[in-house]
């Protein structure tokens, strides 16, 4: 092997590693370094709707636990009130963003709980609820 080859062998894989981290990596709705981050959003639910990334595997887990719930179309809003959710329990009562996602879903208050339910149980596991 020539002493070229070796230089442009490693400097192949180390791409090749960093091109595979950035095709993994994803939005984190609860991290305000993410370039999708919407806790200091003026309207949240609307920055969650507007996100230009693709659901991660636990919003895609909350979007199959719910999908039955809901005729089919566009999953974008019922995202980005999973989102949503995840943002305000620490901020707000359960009770309240129950209350919430019911409006922007335009849906019966129950099933609007099971939605926040979901996000809590796929989304944001580790976050603490206010109440």
């Amino acid at each position: 092997m020539k002493s070229t080859a070796l230089p442009a062998v490693l400097a192949a894989s180390v791409l090749a590693g960093l091109f595979g981290a950035t095709a993994s990596a994803h939005a984190d709705p609860l991290n305000p370094r993410d370039p999708d981050y919407c806790g200091n959003s003026a309207d949240i639910l609307l920055c969650a709707q507007q996100q230009s990334t693709y659901p991660s595997a636990a919003e895609m887990a909350y979007l199959n636990a719910i999908r039955g719930q809901f005729p089919p179309g566009s999953e974008a809003r019922r995202l980005a009130a999973g989102r949503t959710a995840c943002l305000e329990f620490p901020k707000h009562p359960t009770g309240l963003i129950v209350d919430q996602v019911s409006v922007y879903l335009q849906i019966p208050k129950p099933t609007a709980g099971a939605v926040v339910e979901a996000a809590r149980t796929n989304i944001c596991p580790k976050v603490e609820a206010l109440g």
